[in-house]
């Protein structure tokens, strides 16, 4: 290639090209400085590679939005506790009789229902709070009967948000009992807590199962589930018929219910008599295919008095596409951490997970089917397996979808609401506690503006709480709304400072945190798993500080 020079044209001021030759060749000296100045003192702040790594990854983030979150509930828990109350002038729509009472005054005491009377003449107490219902409509607190609340304690805030006041775990761990404690003493604000036991099932899932190998270890693990305290016993896939029958002799003489799966080769016939809940159609739908069973199930569930908990709404974790995008532009997803729709973005756009998807679409058909060939048996109960890690299911949201799913398959609305009131409080045996509005009832009630026999969708709408007898009035509902979006905001907030500006608001965070038993295990397991990607100074005062 021939060789050019560079000539300055004559008619270019040659004064003017040497002035900006001088000032480009001092701010590149100025820059130079500078950048080796920023470079010292990232040096001097030992920002080391695994900072940056941790810190691009959210993790320490997300462990500071928890440790938030716990310290957002204890601090609602401390301001909001029972009290006397007079419920003025509101419509209760009674789902026992399905009917609207007009016209009602409810006073609340002690947590319970005292009366209810029409309003023109009661007399209330002066100690009693007004609550003016202004002609609104009362239903019960609704239940979600299957949920998993290992993950995060939002889960409690955003179930209240939903009107869910009742849920039952359905893979308890021993920590979740002290939980069950708190929340029964109202030291901490959270819907009623009823736990299943771990899983019995012949192989291991982790800590949420208890393995047995045959009738004496089946028995055994029964009464060691009684003896710390779980309020049912859990089944879970595999087990044979052997193990189960000994499995439901030793729960049923002891005086508890079985809960679960139907095990893959225990036949419906079998095991429908011993169970008191069957969750997601298990053996009526094959574990392997998704199809439905060759038993006659029709047949066997004619005299079944236990209930079904279909789970429908486990269907969102086949959403892709079109419906992936409207979840994660629409309000639930504000509820979701970072970490999380991230996680979920890439499984719902993975190839990989199609054929899951596909199982889940032909389960949610053939769960359909199966309750239009059962729906008039009216034993179906409301649950979401929200909790569990599957992509898309937010608590209390998810629960409000499967009242929805229930009514788009051919309940009424009365029925709908059945499903997560007084169905799900007599499947659990709390019937006489919650589950409708009497007298000596918990006070679990939620204060709509319409009616929602007339458009179930009210349930979505603004609303008033009131939960063992603890007003949530929608001016709190809504702060408690906006201080979990603004956590879950925190990456973005995060994302002008360096990563030991993290790792400082973490353990501050943490110093902060004013309940221990909010710090759940698996929790705390993730953030020792974590502790080489944080400065070697910083360690021990981690574990320290989330020491039992």
């Amino acid at each position: 290639m021939k060789a050019t020079s560079f000539i300055i044209p004559m008619n270019i001021n040659r004064s003017l090209i040497i002035g900006c030759i001088i000032i480009g060749i001092f701010i590149s000296t100025m820059l130079f400085f500078t950048t080796k100045k920023w470079t010292s003192e990232i040096s001097e702040k030992s920002v080391n590679p695994s900072e940056i790594t941790f810190f691009h990854s959210l993790t320490w983030i997300g462990y500071v939005e928890e440790i938030s979150i716990n310290n957002f509930i204890h601090e609602l828990s401390l301001l909001h506790k029972p009290q006397k109350y007079a419920l003025l002038n509101v419509n209760i729509v009674d789902l026992k009789n399905e009917r609207i009472i007009e016209g009602q005054t409810i006073l609340i005491d002690n947590g319970r229902i005292l009366s209810i009377s029409p309003v023109v003449p009661l007399q209330i107490p002066v100690d009693f709070k007004i609550i003016s219902g202004n002609s609104r409509y009362v239903i019960p607190g609704l239940i979600d009967s299957h949920v998993h609340t290992a993950g995060s304690n939002d889960q409690k805030l955003l179930n209240l948000l939903n009107s869910v006041t009742t849920v039952r775990d359905m893979a308890g761990q021993p920590w979740m009992l002290i939980l069950k404690e708190q929340i029964n003493q109202n030291k901490l604000l959270a819907p009623d807590l009823f736990v299943a036991s771990k899983m019995i099932n012949t192989y291991s899932l982790g800590q949420y199962t208890t393995v047995v190998n045959n009738p004496n270890e089946a028995k055994q693990a029964v009464k060691d589930h009684i003896a710390t305290g779980y309020d049912y016993i859990k089944i879970w896939n595999n087990l044979n018929a052997e193990v189960f029958d000994a499995v439901a002799f030793e729960t049923k003489i002891n005086g508890y219910d079985l809960v679960g799966h139907i095990p893959s080769d225990v036949a419906i016939e079998k095991a429908l008599p011993e169970m008191r809940t069957v969750e997601h159609f298990k053996q009526f739908i094959s574990n392997g295919t998704g199809d439905i069973t060759n038993e006659d199930y029709v047949t066997l569930s004619k005299n079944y008095n236990g209930y079904f908990c279909p789970t429908f709404t486990t269907r969102r974790i086949a959403w892709r596409d079109e419906k992936a995008l409207a979840f994660f532009e629409g309000p639930e997803a504000s509820f979701v951490s970072r970490n999380t729709l991230l996680k979920w973005k890439a499984e719902s756009a993975d190839k990989a997970y199609d054929k899951s998807a596909e199982m889940f679409n032909k389960v949610f058909k053939n769960s359909c089917i199966i309750f239009e060939n059962l729906r008039n048996s009216n034993n179906f109960i409301a649950g979401t397996d929200s909790g569990g890690g599957y992509m898309f299911m937010v608590p209390g949201f998810s629960l409000l979808d499967e009242i929805m799913i229930f009514h788009k398959l051919g309940y009424n609305e009365y029925e709908a609401l059945k499903t997560a009131t007084i169905n799900a409080a007599k499947a659990m045996r709390i019937d006489s506690i919650i589950g409708d509005i009497s007298v000596g009832k918990q006070a679990n009630l939620i204060l709509l503006n319409n009616n929602p026999i007339e458009n179930l969708a009210e349930l979505s709408s603004t609303k008033e709480l009131l939960i063992r007898g603890i007003y949530l009035d929608s001016i709190n509902l809504e702060n408690i709304a906006i201080k979990l979006k603004e956590i879950r905001r925190y990456p973005e907030y995060f994302k002008h400072y360096r990563p030991q500006e993290v790792i400082t608001t973490f353990l501050d965070s943490l110093h902060a945190h004013k309940r221990q038993y909010l710090l759940k295990p698996n929790f705390k397991a993730k953030i020792l798993e974590n502790l080489n990607s944080i400065p070697s100074e910083h360690q021990k005062e981690v574990i320290e500080l989330i020491k039992e």
